[in-house]
């Protein structure tokens, strides 16, 4: 998660505490006293305080949830660092992406190639979504098998990067 995305979701579910705060607060207030909005004919004023009781904690819990996952959820990463025996090597996104383009490309034959990978987790692994125009026709499921092992390939040997996944969408191309 990028630092914008989790700023908006930590002032977002701040402001949903404020309001659940304010909210129990209109429900049971400080000092007990006969409210006119409290009065509704067919619930009792002691159903209408527990209904706002049980909405203002199902609002809070779902803003808590959100203002802990913009605390600690992991930073989108741009860029992968591996660590080896002589030191450590940083790898940006797009030079994976055009790495596995190009590999993609020389092997097999297909047309508009697109890569999109991104590293996950604390300890970074490689997803890699691949979308091209095949100009065969025939057997798309095998020739997509083949560019996802022509991918996996080119992740281990060149990079030598653990990977999670690699999802390839071939489409025939209309001439």
């Amino acid at each position: 998660m990028n630092k914008l995305t989790k700023v908006v979701i930590s002032c977002a579910s701040l402001l949903g505490l404020c309001q659940v705060a304010w909210f129990i607060a209109l429900i049971y207030p400080l000092q007990q006293s006969d409210q006119p909005f409290m009065h509704i004919s067919w619930l009792p004023g002691q159903w209408v305080g527990n209904l706002g009781l049980g909405l203002g904690l199902i609002s809070g819990l779902i803003c808590l949830y959100l203002l802990l996952l913009a605390l600690f959820s992991a930073p989108e990463k741009r860029q992968m660092i591996i660590k080896t025996n002589k030191g450590q090597l940083a790898l940006s996104r797009k030079a994976v992406e055009k790495t596995i383009a190009h590999s993609i490309i020389e092997k097999h034959r297909l047309k508009d190639v697109v890569v999109q990978a991104r590293f996950t987790g604390r300890q970074p692994k490689v997803t890699a979504n691949i979308q091209a125009l095949t100009i065969d026709h025939n057997e798309i499921d095998q020739q997509a098998q083949a560019v996802k092992e022509t991918a996996q390939q080119a992740l281990q040997t060149v990079f030598e990067m653990p990977i999670k996944a690699v999802n390839v969408k071939l489409s025939p191309s209309i001439n």
